[in-house]
């Protein structure tokens, strides 16, 4: 399908972590092998991990923030609310492992590789292999990189993952204690910090479903104050945030099923969505103001009383 097209573009989904990240250096090394020339274009560039785990290693960055309109694919990338206004050219290939993913983004692509697995490079690999291609050393450590954050490093892999690892770390070279150490967090940021702790004075706090739902909003860091709240305790953590063009929301959970969650109240929203049962994003293209996103708090807790067929009952607001 691809290959009458010199050039392709490899797409992210925003603010690309090590699963995505390495799946679209994977789909790329496919590509070269085909004779094609592919550009990596990462949304809201690669996650402070990649850049983190870059810098460790020497690698240069292949992650081109936008680029021209071409033949597409897309890795790991859940739904259009995770791509940030990046064209989207024709043919349109999806390679994804999104447990709930955005079924309008599924009928718009022209091939479609879906598998439930627990990562996203688990596919990427198995497509290297199919094809006979030997992904590039760093390729290969990203890849494996990727496998070892979307599992919980291996807590969640199967007999195939475990495979597919192995795999890598022999063409790395590599034991899986010195990979997984490259990717160890830092710790965040004095601005990542701020986040956390405004998201925490923001949090309205719910009981539904017997579970303790915290949402709140910040203007930055959105993914990280969400992890920052399920610290707190929370069971569900929703936190918005809106930029320049979309007002996004990013749901995390500590062991509570949220994919379907999230797609129903994005729909009653009218915005996108798609993700994980653990980790979820829904979005929309329009800019909201603080005190409109303050207001989303108190519309997005009536419709998770919805989905959960109880009203979500108030535990007051921290500040």
């Amino acid at each position: 399908m691809l290959l009458p097209y010199r050039e392709v573009n490899v797409v992210t989904h925003r603010n690309a972590d090590l699963d995505s990240y390495g799946s679209a250096l994977g789909v790329a090394d496919l590509l070269r092998s085909w004779g094609l020339s592919p550009t990596v274009v990462c949304p809201e560039g690669a996650s402070a991990r990649v850049r983190n785990v870059a810098a460790r290693v020497g690698h240069a960055l292949a992650c081109a923030a936008s680029a021209a309109e071409r033949p597409t694919v897309l890795v790991d990338v859940g739904g259009a609310a995770q791509l940030g206004g990046v064209p989207l050219g024709r043919p349109l290939v999806v390679v994804d492992h999104h447990s709930h993913p955005d079924e309008r983004l599924t009928a718009a692509a022209d091939l479609a590789i879906r598998k439930l697995y627990p990562s996203c490079s688990e596919i990427v690999v198995e497509l290297l292999m199919e094809g006979g291609v030997r992904p590039a050393a760093d390729t290969a450590l990203f890849l494996a990189l990727g496998i070892l954050e979307d599992t919980g490093k291996l807590m969640r892999a199967s007999p195939r993952t475990l495979g597919l690892t192995s795999y890598l770390l022999g063409l790395i070279g590599a034991r899986l204690g010195d990979v997984a150490a490259l990717a160890q967090e830092d710790e965040p940021s004095g601005p990542e910090r701020i986040a956390h702790v405004k998201a925490a004075m923001r949090m309205r706090a719910f009981r539904v479903g017997g579970r303790l739902l915290c949402i709140s909003y910040v203007g930055s860091y959105e993914s990280s104050a969400a992890r920052a709240l399920l610290g707190l305790g929370c069971d569900i953590a929703m936190v918005l945030k809106s930029g320049s063009d979309v007002t996004r929301l990013v749901a995390r959970s500590r062991g509570v099923p949220i994919g379907g969650l999230v797609k129903y109240v994005a729909a009653r929203l009218g915005w996108a969505a798609g993700g994980h049962d653990m980790a979820s994003v829904a979005a929309v293209g329009q800019r909201r103001s603080k005190g409109e996103l303050r207001d989303l708090v108190g519309t997005i807790a009536r419709l998770v009383g919805e989905y959960y067929g109880e009203a979500a009952r108030s535990m007051g607001e921290q500040a």
